[in-house]
């Protein structure tokens, strides 16, 4: 669920990057994006919490699901609010996210297999190395990727060229009637 919060907050700061006016900006991602996001992820902690006490601290229940969803939103926000008002100052360099969330959509359905890959091999330390050592190997392929391929390598760009295709097969077909 948080790739696909991922595809929709992309979307977000997409619209936001499209904004040339520096005030203008800011402005819209405090008040359409911060606030929003900080109210709806406090709303999901604190349903998470409620709705069946306790349950929130088991992974793979509902309440532990919504009570995760709302704090990823909750720190998305004060992450966002630290770096764009420039609480901290930051040497701004995007280019390494570039390639996540462009393949946003390929990464949330390929990474299945990396379960059985690691099925009951890893403990509370060794998944750590497995971590660092996956996010860096799948760093370099979709760069590899990215080189080779281009956009063509994202099922997104592939699942609309399809749609767009289809689309004017379907128009042609009901024109001609």
């Amino acid at each position: 669920s948080v790739f696909l919060i991922g595809t929709v907050v992309g979307d977000f700061f997409f619209e936001f990057n499209k904004i040339k006016n520096q005030e203008e900006r800011k402005r819209a991602i405090k008040y359409e994006f911060i606030k929003i996001s900080l109210l709806i992820g406090i709303i999901l902690m604190i349903f998470g919490a409620i709705f069946s006490f306790l349950d929130f601290l088991f992974h793979g229940t509902f309440s532990s699901m919504i009570y995760s969803i709302g704090t990823v939103l909750v720190l998305l926000s004060i992450l966002l609010y630290i770096e764009e008002f420039e609480v901290v100052k930051t040497k701004k360099s995007y280019r390494f996210f570039y390639y996540f969330s462009f393949y946003s959509f390929t990464i949330y359905l390929a990474h299945n297999p990396l379960y059985f890959l690691f099925f009951g091999q890893l403990n509370v330390l060794t998944i750590w190395i497995a971590i660092v050592g996956v996010f860096i190997f799948l760093t370099l392929l979709l760069k590899g990727v990215h080189k080779k391929w281009g956009r063509y390598a994202s099922l997104k760009v592939l699942i609309s060229i399809l749609s767009s295709k289809l689309a004017n097969k379907l128009e042609e077909r009901y024109l001609s009637l």
